[in-house]
């Protein structure tokens, strides 16, 4: 079991900063407190996260340990006392009443219908999103399984091959249906 404690220590750390490079080069956080506030709460978690991962890699005694600790932990209190100064604000600022969340609602404006031509490009960009997430979860399986496996909990079987061969079916069949629900039930604007 520890070991699938330390693999998930790095997949933390590793979606956390998959999760912090994306944001930063597909959406506009700069330009909403709320974008900012994501953004700075993800960082700490890659900061944590590396914190524990070189403890993995390194052990307790490492030069600088105690001082990277103190501002790995100093930050994500920062960031928490941020976000409990940004609840007080908004929810005792005049006008909370009709605003209780700290995204803003926008209208809901109806969209002339789309092309066909885009409905299938964003039929295609839909189903490609969910081949990837499935794939994603497959692979999480598939690594928890050989973990299990690799610490004598399971052993590599025709039972083994038929579940990731079955998770593969599985994410196959939702990205045809992805797709298939996109270019017959498009979502309502």
């Amino acid at each position: 079991m520890k070991n699938v404690a330390n693999v998930m220590v790095l997949a933390t750390l590793a979606g956390a900063l998959t999760f912090v490079i994306t944001y930063a080069r597909l959406a506009p956080w700069r330009s909403t407190p709320v974008g900012r506030n994501v953004m700075s709460l993800m960082a700490v978690i890659v900061i944590v996260s590396t914190l524990a991962a070189a403890n993995l890699l390194f052990g307790l005694d490492w030069p600088y340990r105690d001082t990277i600790r103190a501002l790995s932990w100093g930050s994500i209190a920062a960031i928490i006392w941020r976000r409990v100064a940004l609840v007080v604000r908004a929810q005792t600022l005049p006008g909370r009443h009709e605003q209780r969340s700290l995204v803003a609602v926008r209208p809901v404006v109806a969209a002339p219908p789309a092309e066909p031509s885009q409905v299938a490009a964003d039929a295609r960009n839909r189903a490609f999103r969910t081949f990837v997430q499935g794939l994603g979860v497959d692979l999480a399986v598939a690594v928890v399984l050989a973990l299990a496996a690799s610490a004598g909990d399971l052993a590599w079987t025709r039972a083994y091959w038929a579940t990731v061969g079955t998770l593969l079916a599985k994410t196959a069949l939702t990205t045809a249906a992805a797709y298939v629900m996109r270019i017959y039930a498009p979502p309502a604007r």
